[in-house]
Formats: structure tokens, C-alpha cells, sequence
């Protein structure tokens, strides 16, 4: 017998939270500017990946490149979500 919608997307859900390890993916839904969505398409065709790809890129490099002026205690507080935008150095 065939899987119902509702049946078919708990399937897809489950899978989901189980990759990369474990560690899951995550649905984002929101809503960007026109000029933010434009530069998205070019710099995924310039790069020929996908949208999703440069948002994780990006995300992640400017992750990396906060934590790399953070000290241990301001490192914790930032993983925490406790360490404001304009804490040390930014």
C-alpha cells in the first residue's frame, strides 16, 4: 500500500534529523530582501553549488572567523547565545 502525504513526510522529517552524523539538519524559513535573495542566486552560480550551500558557507565562516578572536571564557558565553554582538573586539 502507498504511503499517505502525511506519512511520506514524517518518513523525510525522521531522515532528516538523523544526517551528518547525527547531528541532523534543520528547516530555515524566512523571509529576505530582493537584493539579498539576487546576490544568493549569483554567488551560488558563480561558485555552481547551491543557495543552501552559500548560506552554510557563509554562516560558518563567520562563525569561525568570531570564535577565532574570543577568549575561552568569551568562546563558552558565545556557544551559550550569552555573549552580545558588541562584546570584546566587535
Amino acid at each position: 500500500m502507498a504511503l499517505t502525504n502525511a506519512e511520506r513526510q514524517a518518513k523525510f522529517k525522521a531522515a532528516a534529523a538523523s544526517k551528518h552524523d547525527g547531528q541532523g539538519e534543520r528547516r530555515l524559513s524566512s523571509w529576505i530582501t530582493t537584493a539579498a535573495d539576487c546576490a544568493l542566486d549569483r554567488l551560488a552560480a558563480h561558485h555552481q553549488t547551491t543557495r543552501r550551500d552559500i548560506l552554510e558557507r557563509l554562516l560558518l565562516a563567520e562563525q569561525d572567523r568570531i570564535e577565532k578572536t574570543l577568549s575561552d571564557t568569551d568562546y563558552e558565553r558565545f556557544i551559550d547565545g550569552a555573549l552580545p554582538a558588541n562584546g570584546p573586539d566587535h
